[in-house]
C-alpha cells in the first residue's frame, strides 16, 4: 500500500508541476489570484497541504534534513499565497513532526557538524520553537496527557463534525461573541451562511440541490454571495444525512484503528484533515483523500536514524558535498529566476472593456502581428463609437481593409512603450476621444505595458491576444527583457 501512496504522491506532484507551468506561462488563465490551474487559490493551497500529509504518511514522519527544510519552504509559500487555513494546519503538522523527531533524537536532529556542516547551526535555530515546546511540556508535566490527547485525536471527525453543526445552528444566538472574536470575517461568514442554509434546506437522507454556481452565488440569493465552505455541513446538506453519517463513522473507525495499533502519524495527519474539513470543502482533493484513507490502514516501516539521511552525508567526501551544494544552488537559482520572471508576465491580466474605448495597437515595439489587427477590428466592429490609434501605416491600411472607417483611425509617432502611451493619451485628450486607453497586444506583453502605464500615471485596459504560433519564443523574449530591465 505504501507503493500506492508513493504513486499517488508523485502523480499529484506531476499534476501540480504541469498546472503550474501552464498557468504561469499564460497558456491557461490564472485569474483567480494565484490558483495555478485550480478553481480557487484555497483549492491550490489545500492540495499542497494534502501532498504534505501524504508524504508524512509515506515516510512515517521521519523526514530527512532536506525534507524538513522543504516543509518549511512549502509552509512559507502557502503563507505567501494567502492560504491561511492550510498555513496554520501545515505549521501544526511541522511542529508535531519536529517535536517527535526532537524527542526521539534526545536533542536537535542533524546537529553533527562533522556530518552536516553549517546545516547543523541552521537546524539549531529552526528547532528553537520546538525546544520551547519541550520546556513548557516538562514544566507543566504535560506528558501525562499524551494518551488523552490521542483519544481526542481518534474522535476528531466526530468532534469536529458535531462542533461545526452546533456552531452553525447557534450562530445567531452567539453572534455577539462572534463579533468580538479576532477572526477574519471570511471564517465567521462561513458559519453565518451555514445557518442560512439550515434555515432554507431540510436535512434529507440523499441531500439537496443547493444550486451553487461558480463564485459561490446561488439562484436563491442572486448576486448576494452565498456558499457552503464548511465540509461537514456541505456534506450534510448537499450530499445527505447518509453520506454525512457514513463519512463520520468510517473515518472515526479508521482513527480508532490507528489509535489501537499505535500508528501516530496516520492518526495525526487524519486529525489535521478533520480540522481542515471544518473550514473548507476541498473538492479537488477528494480522489487523493480516498486513496489516502486506504493508505493509512497500513503502517509504513519506521526508518532508522541513517534512513533519515538518504544522501549519506556521513561517508560523502567534502568535495562531493560542495559539488552537490553548488549544483543544487544553481538549479534552484535558475528555477527561481525563471519562475519570478514568468510570474511577472502572467501576474497582470487586463480585461476587454464592455464599453467604447480608445484602442492602441503597438507598432515596432513590442512586435505587432495579424492577430492583433484582427482582434482590434473585432472590438471596433462591436463597439461603433470606439476608435483605434496606430503607429504604422501598414496597420492603418489593414484596419481599413477589415472594414474600419478611416475617420475612426488615428496615427501617432511611437519609438517605444512610453512614447506610445504618452502620444496616445495626447491624441485622446486633444480630440475628445473615449478616455480609457486600451492596449491591444500579445498577452505576454500586457504586464510590462501596464507597468510602464502605471509609472506614467496612465490608466489602461487591455485586449490580450495569444499568437497563433511562436508563443514560447515570445515568452522567452519577454523574460529576457525583464531581466535586462526594459
Amino acid at each position: 500500500m505504501n507503493k500506492v501512496l508513493k504513486a499517488i504522491f508523485f502523480t499529484g506532484a506531476a499534476v501540480l508541476a504541469v498546472l503550474f507551468f501552464l498557468s504561469i506561462t499564460g497558456i491557461i488563465d490564472n485569474n483567480r489570484g494565484n490558483s495555478f490551474g485550480f478553481p480557487y487559490r484555497t483549492d491550490y493551497t489545500c492540495f499542497l497541504l494534502t501532498m504534505a500529509l501524504i508524504y508524512a504518511v509515506i515516510t512515517n514522519g521521519w523526514l530527512t534534513w532536506l525534507g524538513e527544510l522543504g516543509y518549511i519552504v512549502l509552509d512559507a509559500y502557502i503563507l505567501w499565497l494567502g492560504g491561511k487555513t492550510s498555513f496554520v494546519l501545515l505549521t501544526l503538522l511541522i511542529l508535531c513532526l519536529f517535536y517527535r523527531h526532537y524527542s526521539e533524537e534526545g536533542g536537535v536532529p542533524f546537529r553533527d557538524r562533522g556530518r552536516y556542516g553549517l546545516l547543523s547551526y541552521l537546524f539549531r535555530v529552526i528547532y528553537l520553537p520546538v525546544m520551547l515546546m519541550e520546556l513548557i511540556a516538562r514544566s507543566l508535566k504535560l506528558g501525562k496527557c499524551k494518551s488523552a490527547v490521542k483519544r481526542l485525536m481518534s474522535l476528531s471527525f466526530l468532534l469536529c463534525g458535531a462542533l461545526s453543526v452546533i456552531l452553525a445552528l447557534s450562530y445567531r444566538l452567539l453572534k455577539p461573541a462572534w463579533d468580538v472574536l479576532p477572526l477574519p470575517s471570511t471564517y465567521k461568514d462561513r458559519f453565518k451562511f451555514s445557518l442560512m442554509a439550515f434555515e432554507e434546506y431540510p436535512v434529507a437522507l440523499t441531500g439537496n440541490d443547493i444550486g451553487m454556481t461558480d463564485g459561490g452565488h446561488t439562484e436563491t440569493y442572486g448576486d448576494f454571495y452565498f456558499t457552503l465552505d464548511i465540509g461537514y455541513i456541505r456534506t450534510l446538506l448537499q450530499f445527505g444525512l447518509i453520506a454525512f453519517v457514513a463519512l463520520i463513522v468510517i473515518l472515526t473507525l479508521i482513527q480508532l484503528f490507528n489509535l489501537r495499533k499505535g500508528y501516530f502519524i496516520p492518526l495525526l495527519t487524519l486529525t489535521v484533515f478533520a480540522v481542515d474539513f471544518t473550514v473548507e470543502f476541498p473538492l479537488t482533493n477528494i480522489l487523493l483523500y480516498l486513496v489516502f484513507l486506504a493508505g493509512v490502514l497500513v503502517h509504513a516501516d519506521m526508518p532508522d536514524e541513517r534512513a533519515c539521511d538518504r544522501l549519506n552525508f556521513a561517508t560523502m567526501p567534502v568535495s562531493r558535498r560542495w559539488c552537490l551544494a553548488g549544483f543544487t544552488a544553481l538549479a534552484l537559482s535558475v528555477f527561481f529566476i525563471w519562475s519570478v520572471t514568468a510570474y511577472k508576465i502572467s501576474d497582470w491580466r487586463g480585461y476587454i472593456p464592455a464599453y467604447n474605448a480608445s484602442v492602441v495597437i503597438p507598432g515596432d515595439y513590442p512586435d505587432s502581428g495579424e492577430e492583433l489587427l484582427n482582434e482590434a477590428a473585432a472590438y471596433l466592429v462591436s463597439h461603433e463609437d470606439s476608435v483605434c490609434i496606430v503607429s504604422r501605416d501598414n496597420d492603418r491600411e489593414s484596419l481599413k481593409d477589415l472594414g474600419i472607417d478611416e475617420e475612426r483611425i488615428y496615427f501617432i509617432e511611437s519609438a517605444g512603450i512610453d512614447e506610445m502611451l504618452l502620444n496616445a493619451s495626447r491624441i485622446i485628450k486633444d480630440n475628445d476621444l473615449p478616455d480609457r486607453l486600451t492596449v491591444c497586444a500579445y498577452s505576454v506583453e500586457q504586464s510590462r505595458i501596464a507597468d510602464h502605464a502605471h509609472a506614467l500615471g496612465i490608466p489602461v485596459n487591455s485586449i490580450p491576444v495569444k499568437p497563433d504560433d511562436g508563443y514560447f519564443s515570445l515568452f522567452a523574449a519577454e523574460q529576457w527583457r525583464i531581466l535586462c530591465g526594459q
